[in-house]
C-alpha cells in the first residue's frame, strides 16, 4: 500500500496536482480565455465591417433608399470588435 501512495504523491508532484482533503486543486489549469475573446473580436471586426460597407455601398448605388440599420449596426459592431481587442491583453 506504501508504494501506491508514494506512487500517487509522485504522480500528484509530477502535474502539478494538490490534494486537499476532498478536493483537487490544478495549479497548471489556466483557461486561454484571451485567444477565444481575440477570434471573437476578429470575427466581430470582419462582420461589422461588412455590415457598414455594404450598408454605405447599397446606398451610394441611389436605388432610392439609405441603409441606415446596416451602417450602423455594421459600425457598431466593429466598434465592439476593435474595443474587445484591445482590452483581450
Amino acid at each position: 500500500m506504501e508504494n501506491y501512495q508514494a506512487s500517487e504523491e509522485q504522480s500528484n508532484k509530477n502535474n502539478n496536482t494538490i490534494i486537499d482533503g476532498n478536493d483537487i486543486h490544478d495549479n497548471n489549469y489556466q483557461p486561454d480565455y484571451d485567444s477565444e475573446i481575440k477570434s471573437r473580436a476578429k470575427k466581430d471586426m470582419l462582420y461589422g465591417a461588412l455590415w457598414c460597407v455594404g450598408g454605405l455601398v447599397a446606398t451610394a448605388a441611389n436605388i432610392g433608399f439609405i441603409f441606415w440599420g446596416a451602417i450602423v449596426f455594421g459600425g457598431f459592431q466593429f466598434i465592439k470588435g476593435v474595443y474587445n481587442y484591445s482590452t483581450s491583453d
